[in-house]
């Protein structure tokens, strides 16, 4: 029988992975990463980890994606802020 999967939760557990390769990146650096810092890190099994990633650059492409649309998110916010005074108008000098 097929498995069904609870997509909430295959988010949830795929965002938590991604958080806590994010927090090792800038811990210890790409290279020095392993997947079984990750699984540690998750406290998942090996085998979960390939359930969500199919490997450690897959890993790394959908951390960069996720920060990505993060980064989108943040400027669309900052340019769609109407209390910002719109770009090139003169600032007033604090002295």
């Amino acid at each position: 029988m097929a498995r069904t999967i609870n997509e909430q939760e295959y988010a949830l557990k795929r965002s938590e992975i991604l958080d806590a390769t994010r927090k090792l990146l800038y811990r210890k650096g790409y290279d020095q990463i392993t997947i079984k810092d990750v699984i540690d890190e998750v406290q998942i099994s090996k085998g979960a980890f390939y359930h969500y990633f199919d490997s450690k650059q897959a890993l790394l492409e959908a951390l960069l994606e996720r920060m990505r649309t993060e980064s989108e998110r943040l400027f669309r916010d900052i340019i769609g802020d109407t209390s910002l005074p719109p770009r090139g108008a003169p600032t007033t000098l604090l002295r």
